[in-house]
């Protein structure tokens, strides 16, 4: 896309001296870019024309074919530079060779197919019209008009600060009628132009929105630039959060792994009090078993101590017995 020009609101300045014969440098007719005799714009024209500027070279950023030419002389007749207009802005779609910062009609093959001017009251009604009628008779698709003061689009019955007209099979324009939204939309260009609180806004009926103003762009940014930092601090704090958790979570997993270590020793020991309880509990029994042993023993020792004393009893008392009869007079007698 050619690159455009911002337009700076000018001031009335001396047009210079005019010659009959256009002007020749190496024997070629200049057209020169710019004009001496235009009167100076108002505040809300320049503003207008440099939004809709911004928004159309945004628009078609990505699309070759597409020249945008803002405040730029159209010359159509080659070799003779005073038939020239210059629209506000204008759109060609097409592919055009390298003419400057001029749009030469001869060259370019076609004229454009949208044409914009901004009214601010500075310019006569004849010149409006001149402009119109120079646009129709190239043949620019669409003309369009916007009224940044108000009071210069009249029709019967009604001011509009909008307008729009497309160029007919007859060579006529007729106005762009307002579509279900209840403005009209250009077809070159694919957006509908409205008026919001007196300014220009071009409406994009796809997305239902409205492109922006330079300064709506920075409050936006500005916008988002306090969100983005707001949402920087929210996430410093969810940051330091984070870090409060994780040195938390450190202390944690390392009270845990304590703790599994203590269970682990505990465990152990636990382990070795079962063994050597078991160890008791093997010694007791084979304690006790022993114990037994001895008492069967024992008991048995004390049955043959008891039957050996019963058997000496029994001795001792055969013993007296032979002793009595011994000593007894019969026992005497038969010795003799």
């Amino acid at each position: 896309m050619a690159k455009r020009r911002i337009i700076r609101q000018r001031a009335v300045t001396e047009p210079p001296p005019q010659t009959e014969a256009p002007l020749l440098v190496g024997g070629q007719v200049q057209y020169p870019e710019e004009e001496w005799d235009r009167p100076g714009r108002h505040a809300r024209q320049t503003e207008a024309i440099n939004y809709a500027a911004s928004c159309l070279e945004l628009l078609f950023r990505q699309r070759k074919d597409v020249y945008l030419g803002v405040d730029e002389f159209i010359y159509y007749r080659e070799g003779r530079p005073e038939f020239r207009v210059k629209p506000d802005m204008f759109v060609a779609v097409g592919e055009l060779p390298d003419m400057g910062l001029v749009y030469k009609l001869w060259e370019a093959g076609a004229p454009p197919q949208f044409a914009l001017d901004v009214l601010g009251g500075g310019e006569p009604v004849p010149d409006l019209e001149y402009r119109r009628d120079i646009c129709r008779r190239l043949g620019v698709l669409e003309y369009w008009r916007f009224d940044a003061l108000g009071g210069l689009l009249r029709e019967p019955g009604r001011v509009r600060r909008v307008m729009g007209e497309r160029l007919t099979a007859a060579g006529q324009y007729d106005p762009i009628r307002p579509g279900p939204s209840g403005w009209p939309c250009s077809g070159v260009i694919g957006l509908e132009l409205r008026e919001e609180d007196g300014r220009l806004r071009l409406w994009d009926p796809v997305t239902e929105k409205g492109l922006k103003y330079y300064a709506e762009w920075q409050a936006e940014i500005a916008d988002l630039g306090r969100q983005a930092a707001e949402e920087r601090s929210r996430w410093l704090e969810r940051q330091k959060e984070s870090e409060e958790h994780c040195r938390a979570r450190k202390v944690f997993e390392r009270r845990a792994a304590e703790l599994e270590r203590r269970t682990a020793e505990l465990r152990r020991r636990r382990l070795e009090v079962q063994e050597e309880s078991e160890e008791i509990c093997r010694a007791r029994k084979a304690s006790e078993q022993r114990a037994a042993e001895a008492l069967v023993r024992l008991d048995q020792e004390r049955s043959k101590t008891k039957a050996i004393r019963d058997g000496n009893r029994r001795l001792e008392a055969e013993n007296a017995r032979l002793r009595a009869l011994v000593s007894s007079p019969a026992a005497k007698d038969c010795r003799h």
